[in-house]
């Protein structure tokens, strides 16, 4: 008995010492994957599995480099996203990639806000442009009236000019129609003085109807 017992624990040991080759064979890509889930959960995206065999250790390691895979392109369009770039096309892994959904409304949320911003803007530089225009408008207007003002004050410092020569026509005028009274021996003579001083009144009011006809016509 004691030697059966012998024989059959040997022949379980030499049993596991061929199963441990095995086992390890078995554990090892499940302990890789699990090292992997480890990084990416860090946020480490740079490992990939080898994976040798097609059973489901094999596909479970495919799914995980899928995975990493996936989440580093998210990552790589977030960064272009960052930086402006919003024209890159999202792919969805499926209908029910959330990741890649909220990617897709975020770039169109950005892409109607830059829109509108583009818009406000083209709207402020019309506006910008028509005052502009209004302002330069408005010089000229200014500039005109000032030249209109500089006319009107030119146009006034003659009518003083002219009313003073008419004053002086009429004291003329005046002084000499007393002498004509008081000297009828020389009346042919003063006579066309004075007729001579009324047609410079004449003249001069006539220039000062012109001048205000200018001013009104300003």
């Amino acid at each position: 008995l004691v030697s059966g017992g012998l024989s059959a624990a040997a022949a379980i040991a030499i049993a596991l010492l061929c199963l441990v080759p095995l086992i390890r064979a078995l554990l090892r890509p499940l302990l890789d994957g699990v090292a992997l889930a480890e990084e990416v959960g860090r946020g480490d995206l740079a490992r990939r599995l080898e994976v040798r065999s097609r059973d489901e250790i094999g596909r479970l390691g495919n799914a995980l480099n899928r995975m990493a895979e996936g989440l580093r392109t998210k990552a790589a369009l977030a960064e272009a996203i960052a930086g402006g770039d919003l024209s890159r096309q999202i792919d969805l892994a499926s209908d029910k990639d959330v990741l890649g959904l909220a990617f897709q409304r975020m770039s169109e949320s950005l892409n109607g806000l830059i829109g509108g911003v583009t818009n406000e803007t083209e709207q402020v530089n019309a506006g910008a442009r028509q005052i502009s225009t209004a302002s330069q408008a408005l010089s000229h207007g200014a500039t005109e009236s000032a030249a209109s003002l500089e006319e009107i004050t030119a146009s006034m410092t003659e009518i003083g000019s002219q009313a003073r020569a008419n004053a002086e026509n009429a004291t003329q005028a005046s002084r000499m129609s007393a002498e004509t009274k008081s000297a009828a021996e020389s009346g042919a003579g003063r006579m066309n003085d004075l007729m001579a001083a009324m047609a410079g009144i004449r003249e001069a009011s006539q220039k000062i109807a012109k001048i205000l006809k200018a001013i009104d016509d300003i």
